[in-house]
């Protein structure tokens, strides 16, 4: 069977223009079509009464700050935001909890004593600006 030139222009011109169709109205597909939550951050804010801190975990940890600054009559500031490790927060506050104890310390609530900043996880501790947190509250 034999086509003739302008059959096969036809074909390429229509088979050309389905490409283009095709090319503007295709998207990727996320492999994964279910979203993922978000994993809340994990920070720590210290008091600036004695240096105390707090470890906790938000989504939004500004808000948060203004949350606890509203009902404490000392100025509050976050000295660490770490993003997406909301999950370290409970181990954190045994290990402190722990640590507390066994140097004599007590914990009230989330909040732990300015001496426990050096029993934070290496990892965390070293993010600190150790001289900020060392001296702002001192004033």
């Amino acid at each position: 069977m034999k086509i003739s030139k302008s059959t096969v222009k036809k074909l390429i011109k229509e088979s050309v223009d389905e490409l283009r169709l095709y090319e503007m109205f295709s998207f990727e597909v996320d492999p994964d079509p279910i979203p993922q939550k978000r994993q809340p951050s994990l920070y720590i804010m210290q008091s600036g009464h004695n240096g105390s801190f707090k470890v906790g975990i938000s989504h939004n940890p500004r808000s948060r700050l203004k949350q606890l600054q509203t009902g404490s009559p000392y100025k509050i500031k976050i000295i660490a935001v770490i993003k997406d490790a909301g999950h370290r927060e409970k181990p954190i506050h045994r290990h402190l909890k722990r640590s507390g104890k066994s140097l004599g310390y007590r914990t009230i609530g989330e909040w732990f004593p300015f001496v426990l900043l050096g029993s934070l996880p290496d990892d965390i501790y070293e993010m600190l600006d150790t001289e900020f947190i060392d001296t702002w509250w001192q004033h």
